[in-house]
């Protein structure tokens, strides 16, 4: 999947609700009661259909896919998540479209909201008991969904606890499967010729805590959901047969009705005083022989039957002698395996949802393996461009995105003006130059940069595997200052 599929296919939307922790006060006068309430009531939310992103807004959604210094935190009342050591690695642009302005309307017809992404579209139904995904569209084809998958059910609160399944099936030939991949589908059904993978998805999703988040030096209150999910997929394959319908000198085809497979061959034989053209079925059923624009054939030839369906044809010379058929395709698939994504496993993501009409939609989304530690991150933040420099031999550049490693360019003289390793505390950063393992005794995370700011280690361990680095000179960045140092 790619990256910008990757952070895009999670994006599940909502806001949140108000909720007042109310304490009980005795013995005290009215005003006093008051003025505790106001100092000790916390904020919680509720989430509804009217806080989801509208048609026309714009969101910034970036992907953090090494995270350090973040932790899940508990579950629970009144919490705070502090994400401010957030560093993306990738950035998309997430615009809110109408649907019926997508071209994919009919395809999607119950579908009131679109968010799209580099030629990506998700189609959702947003209404007063939830908020729905339809499907998909994409470079990999057009999926919509036979049982919508719930992202929310509204209203969402606290303690709250709501789940869907779904079940998907993509169709691949053969031919156009990576080379290793048909060959081990061949191994297991030969002269296989399609597999069809069907992906059977369940979750549980649980509003297991609220509280405050920080986010690029922002606050949001928020709801936490817990999701588990749990994935098991088949695979099915085609193994094709041929069939052959005579064009009989009698005026007749054998046989008249022929029953195929999915992907079977017909091989039409003593055509040349007769031949075969597809007809709908009123023009069949009244002798007619118009085309309906599909199959013809006027010397003999095989056709490969690629749609289920009822195929209806005739010879047009002798429609009048009642000459025509029927081939009737069926679609039925063997089994192949199963357990090759996902053998049923469960996995687990956390969301923080707030009400901030500015987000509209999850404003962290957490992804964790099965020991619960954290993998990758998906949250919304700023399109503001911060002036930054990197180090380009020996001088500062601007890189007018926002993506260099120095936030002033005077730290970014200091460092890169300067080929003193001696200016480096060497009960900080020790062996320097280092071989294999650096000691980095600095607080907080550590983020290892070539000269040209290209981030090559993000790591919160005091000890970081260098090994695989080429040698030279490199940029230890940490929360409060930057460092060089050699590899050797």
């Amino acid at each position: 999947m790619s990256k910008s599929i990757q952070i895009f296919r999670r994006n599940e939307i909502s806001i949140l609700y108000i909720f007042e922790n109310k304490l009980l006060l005795m013995k005290l006068n009215t005003l006093l009661i008051g003025m505790l309430f106001s100092i000790c009531t916390f904020a919680q939310i509720t989430i509804s259909d009217t806080d989801i992103g509208s048609v026309g807004d714009v969101r910034i959604q970036k992907y953090d896919e090494n995270p350090v210094g973040i932790s899940l935190g508990n579950a629970g009342e009144n919490q705070t998540w502090d994400f401010s050591t957030l560093s993306p690695d990738n950035i998309a642009e997430l615009n809110f479209l109408d649907p019926s302005k997508t071209g994919f309307s009919e395809t999607f017809p119950m579908a009131n909201l679109t968010i799209e992404n580099d030629g990506f579209h998700l189609f959702l139904s947003n209404s007063p008991g939830g908020l729905y995904i339809l499907g998909y569209v994409g470079d990999f084809g057009t999926y919509p969904l036979e049982n919508p998958e719930l992202v929310l059910e509204f209203p969402t609160q606290y303690e709250d606890e709501f789940g869907f399944s779904v079940q998907l099936d993509s169709v691949s030939l053969i031919s156009e499967m990576e080379p290793d991949q048909a060959a081990g589908l061949q191994f297991f059904m030969p002269g296989i010729v399609a597999a069809k993978i069907r992906l059977d998805t369940s979750s549980i999703s649980y509003v297991d805590a609220w509280g405050t988040a920080i986010v690029e030096g922002a606050e949001y209150d928020v709801l936490r959901v817990k999701k588990s999910s749990f994935a098991t997929d088949t695979i099915f394959g085609i193994v094709p047969q041929s069939h052959e319908v005579y064009a009989s000198d009698y005026q007749i085809f054998t046989p008249e009705y022929l029953t195929v497979n999915l992907f079977d061959t017909v091989h039409f034989s003593n055509l040349g005083i007769h031949d075969v053209v597809e007809v709908d079925e009123e023009t069949w059923n009244t002798n007619g022989t118009e085309s309906n624009g599909g199959f013809e054939y006027y010397n003999d030839a095989s056709h490969v039957f690629t749609e289920a369906g009822v195929y209806y044809y005739v010879c047009t010379p002798h429609i009048g002698m009642g000459m025509k058929g029927i081939i009737e395709v069926q679609e039925n698939w063997d089994y192949v395996m199963s357990g090759v994504i996902s053998s049923g496993e469960s996995s687990t993501n956390y969301t923080w949802y707030t009400d901030d009409a500015n987000i509209g939609m999850p404003l962290v989304e957490v992804y964790v393996n099965s020991e619960d530690e954290i993998i990758a991150v998906n949250y919304i933040g700023s399109d503001e461009v911060i002036p930054s420099w990197n180090c380009v031999e020996g001088s500062c550049i601007d890189t007018a995105d926002g993506s260099g490693i120095f936030s002033s360019l005077e730290e970014c003289e200091e460092v890169c003006g300067s080929n003193s390793l001696e200016e480096i505390n060497a009960n900080t950063i020790y062996p320097n130059p280092a071989k294999d393992n650096l000691h980095i005794e600095l607080k907080g995370s550590k983020q290892i940069y070539s000269l040209l700011g290209e981030l090559l280690i993000k790591s919160d361990k005091d000890i970081v595997d260098i090994s695989h680095l080429s040698k030279g000179a490199y940029l230890i960045k940490t929360n409060n200052a930057t460092y060089k140092f050699m590899k050797e």
